[in-house]
Order: C-alpha cells, then sequence, then structure tokens
C-alpha cells in the first residue's frame, strides 16, 4: 500500500469516526432536551377517566366546602365553570376582550399547552363573573351535565366561535383548557 493510500485510508477513519462521534452528540443533546423538558399527558374533557374524575369532584363539594382564595361561594364557582362549559359548547358567544388580544399570544402556551395548572386568583372575563347567591346541588346537577354533554359531542360539538380571552382554539386546546379550569375550581375548594 502506498503513502498516499494510507493517508487517505487514516482521514477516512478520522472522518467515519468524526460523524458517528457528531452524530452521537446531536443524539445526546436531543435526549438532553427531551429530558429538561416537561413531556406529560394533557387532561382534557375528552378522556372519559378525567370527565368521571371531575365528576366525582364536583358532586363531593358540600355547603361547608370552604374557599381556600378568591371570593366566590362553592355554588358561584360551579355557576361560573358551568358559563365557561357554555362557551366552549357555542351556547355563550362572548366578544374578545381587548386585553386578550394583546396579551393572548404571550400566555397562551403557556396555559393550554403544558400540564401546570392555572395559578391562583387568575383574572376572568366580567361575564363570567357570578355575583348572586346560587343553590349548590342545582350548580353541581347543572355543570355534570354540562360537562357529559362537552364530552359526548367530542370534537364535531366544540364552538368555532374564539375564546373572550385566548382567541381561536382548537376543539382539543378548549378540553385541556375546559379541564384545567375546572380542576383549578375545584382545587379552590379542596375537592
Amino acid at each position: 500500500m502506498s503513502a498516499g493510500q494510507h493517508s487517505i485510508l487514516k482521514t477516512h477513519a478520522r472522518f467515519r469516526n468524526y460523524s458517528c462521534f457528531k452524530a452521537s452528540m446531536i443524539n445526546i443533546r436531543i435526549f438532553s432536551r427531551l429530558n429538561k423538558s416537561k413531556v406529560s399527558i394533557m387532561n382534557n374533557l375528552y378522556e372519559p377517566a378525567r370527565v368521571s374524575e371531575i365528576k366525582q369532584r364536583i358532586t363531593s363539594l358540600n355547603q361547608a366546602s370552604q374557599r381556600q382564595w378568591g371570593t366566590m361561594t362553592a355554588a358561584q364557582a360551579l355557576a361560573h365553570c358551568s358559563a365557561s362549559v357554555e362557551m366552549a359548547t357555542g351556547d355563550k358567544l362572548p366578544p374578545r376582550m381587548f386585553i386578550g388580544r394583546l396579551l393572548a399570544p404571550l400566555v397562551k402556551s403557556k396555559v393550554v399547552a403544558t400540564a401546570e395548572p392555572l395559578r391562583r386568583n387568575t383574572p376572568t372575563a366580567k361575564d363570567l363573573v357570578i355575583h348572586d347567591d346560587r343553590d349548590l346541588a342545582d350548580e353541581q346537577q347543572r355543570l355534570c351535565a354540562l360537562v357529559d354533554r362537552f364530552a359526548t359531542a367530542g370534537p364535531q360539538g366544540c364552538t368555532k366561535h374564539p375564546h373572550t380571552f385566548f382567541g381561536p382554539l382548537t376543539p382539543e386546546e378548549w378540553a385541556t383548557l375546559m379541564y384545567k379550569h375546572l380542576d383549578h375550581h375545584l382545587r379552590q375548594f379542596g375537592a
């Protein structure tokens, strides 16, 4: 073997080793990014197990249920949740909020695309604030029926009307947001 051929083989071997090294480094970077990111299954109201869980938590509330934060009673919180599910089904079509048009692009992915629960004392649309007294049993029944209706209708039954704050949402985003919103208010009362 000539010196030139030997040099070419050595260069080829180095290149092959470098290519394998580079490919393995890329795989390590990708794997470490996946490990660092919060990869989790998003709960939503199209999952039968989540629907059962939410309905059980709704029915577990009683007159003695104390709020952990906020100002609403348990019955008012359930009425508030019913109004939000009515938005998702298209029964209520509130206009877009100006502040939502400004801020939604900044927070939508954090709220809708992560498994992180909603934070305490999150601002709400004025249309969804309940001021009058409500009957807890009536509101439990109403909300459970709306949750069933939303889940049974599936993605086809979801509104195409934009969310009052977040704007246009896919049916999956609506289902995730509704689960997170219900979970937020149920946690508010320890359910």
